[in-house]
């Protein structure tokens, strides 16, 4: 009898100074429902080929608005997970790759009876990969042998002609 007493306070204490959890069970009446795609999956969309984003498993810490840790979910193979949650502002944190796919954090706002809908992006990093290959344009040889942008090369070639846009014109002797 007296063990009983002894574990049922223990209990009441552990609740009064961990508070009372965010996370609820399966059968919850709210939370958060959502969905995970990974994109672009094509680094050009073309209208006869749109190459849409597909579902991905990923692993995604749920935290309080105020930051505290409530739990981690992951997504099954279709992209879909479940939490029930009780009423309030939550921000999901996406565990991100290193360094591709990427995703930021969002927030979800979970109101009592009601599932909130949230679709979770992550980025592949195949345009940002394109990005930084179209900027550098192809490389050549410059007179020293050393290799540089082509659109560094043809505007100093203009300048040196004097058809450049900035500056007087170069003269040659």
């Amino acid at each position: 009898m007296k063990t009983n007493r002894l574990m049922a306070l223990a209990a009441a204490l552990a609740l009064v100074a961990c508070g009372a959890s965010e996370l609820l069970g399966p059968g919850a009446p709210q939370g958060i429902d959502g969905m995970v795609l990974l994109g672009p999956m094509c680094p050009v969309v073309q209208v006869d080929d749109p190459c849409p984003d597909q579902p991905y498993q990923a692993r995604i810490d749920v935290l309080t608005a105020g930051g505290a840790f409530v739990t981690s979910v992951e997504s099954n193979a279709e992209g879909r997970f479940r939490v029930g949650l009780r009423p309030g502002a939550y921000v999901l944190a996406p565990r991100s790759g290193n360094p591709f796919p990427t995703a930021g954090e969002q927030e979800a706002l979970v109101v009592e009876g009601e599932y909130t809908d949230v679709v979770v992006s992550f980025d592949t990093g195949i345009r940002q990969d394109a990005v930084l290959t179209l900027s550098a344009g192809p490389r050549r040889p410059s007179a020293r042998g050393s290799t540089r942008p082509d659109r560094v090369g043809a505007r100093t070639a203009a300048h040196r002609k004097g058809t450049g846009t900035t500056g007087p014109p170069m003269v040659s002797a």
